[in-house]
């Protein structure tokens, strides 16, 4: 995604309904380029990028895990 975007591409990130996987992969890619506080990072992605945010446990518990400890 980074050397897409880095070089002026678009990025596509898709999954059937939306709501959890592709947006947690957007999600990470802020948090790990550091784009997005991780203060209320769930709060801040649904209200200033994807509103339809509805994590699953797996990719909440990851996200968490990883970056909001």
């Amino acid at each position: 995604m980074k050397n897409n975007l880095e070089q002026g591409f678009s990025v596509f990130v898709y999954c059937s309904l939306g709501e959890s996987r592709s947006p947690s992969i957007a999600l990470m890619y802020l948090l790990e380029n550091d784009l997005i506080s991780t203060e209320n990072a769930i709060e801040e992605f649904r209200d200033n990028y994807y509103s339809k945010y509805a994590p699953k446990y797996g990719n909440l518990g990851y996200i968490q895990q990883r970056w909001l400890q």
